[in-house]
């Protein structure tokens, strides 16, 4: 019994140090992460999360009295996602983190925690005020991130054209970089909301 405990353990081992990832944002800074069982860390834009993301452009546009075609819509969702460092999500249920690193500008000073809780703030802010969003509810606290000098957290639950949905956003420095984490989870799975705080967990920032 003892012999198959260690082996199951080994082989627990082994899956984890499989889906370890090292991803490198610089010569000088790196992200270390471990892709959830069930999820996929992407290289191209998966075509369902871009049509998803470019249906609910199409509502942004109209709202403005725009109507770009299905291939402008794809080229802008593919555009918003392909801005981010990493994106990982779950080819079932389609709820996905983007991890997004943005250095500082030149002379640009430091922000010091009341700059990165605002930020945080203003974050809950614009999902409410984006079209079709309602019913939102949301919460914010001091969030810890491995390799971060400081991170805070907002938490939402909210209806996006009457389907359920939640939000998470992390917001932080680590020098030189504000870095921006966003989970949207469709709520088609309950794992999916464990596996994201598995995900942030694992998150580490190095630097050489």
């Amino acid at each position: 019994m003892k012999r198959i405990v260690i082996l199951l353990a080994l082989s627990l081992l082994l899956c984890l140090q499989a889906n370890a990832e090292m991803i490198e944002i610089s010569a000088t800074t790196s992200l270390q992460l471990t892709v959830p069982d069930g999820w996929l860390l992407a290289k191209e834009p998966p075509q369902q999360l871009l049509e998803e993301m470019a249906e609910h452009i199409s509502h942004e546009a109209a709202e403005k009295g725009q109507h770009p075609t299905q291939e402008q819509l794809l080229g802008a969702a593919r555009n918003r996602l392909a801005a981010n460092e990493v994106l990982l999500y779950n080819p079932k249920t389609l709820a996905f983190m983007t991890l997004d690193f943005s250095p500082l500008k030149q002379g640009e000073r430091e922000p010091g925690k009341k700059s990165i809780k605002l930020s945080a703030k203003y974050a809950g802010e614009s999902l409410e005020q984006e079209e079709g969003v309602s019913q939102l509810r949301g919460a914010s606290k001091e969030m810890s991130i491995k390799g971060a000098w400081y991170a805070y957290r907002y938490d939402a639950s909210y209806q996006h054209h009457e389907e359920n949905m939640a939000f998470s956003g992390i917001i932080g420095f680590s020098a030189p970089y504000w870095f921006f984490f966003y989970y949207t989870d469709y709520l088609q799975d309950p794992a999916d909301k464990l596996r994201s705080e598995q995900l942030l967990e694992s998150l580490q920032i190095s630097k050489k």
